[in-house]
């Protein structure tokens, strides 16, 4: 799916730029219901361990991947 491969794309960037592991995917709602179908019932991305959080103040289509509370993160447009 192509949504899958942008967001293992934005992982990877997160990763190379900051050698940490990503463990989260923020969102809007509008952007969500276009993931819904790779989201699991733990409410993580199904294969990647990305915990999805809602952001209101997140652009449409896009998604920001990254770890804990860091202010780093990498931009994935959906």
């Amino acid at each position: 799916m192509e949504f899958k491969s942008k967001i293992q794309e934005g992982i990877n960037e997160f990763q190379q730029n900051t050698f940490f592991v990503a463990d989260y995917l923020k969102c809007n709602l509008v952007t969500r219901q276009k993931i819904v179908s790779l989201i699991n019932d733990d409410g993580r991305i199904e294969g990647t361990g990305l915990f999805v959080i809602i952001r209101y103040d997140i652009p449409d289509d896009e998604c920001h991947i990254g770890m804990g509370q860091g202010p780093t993160y990498s931009t994935v447009k959906i």
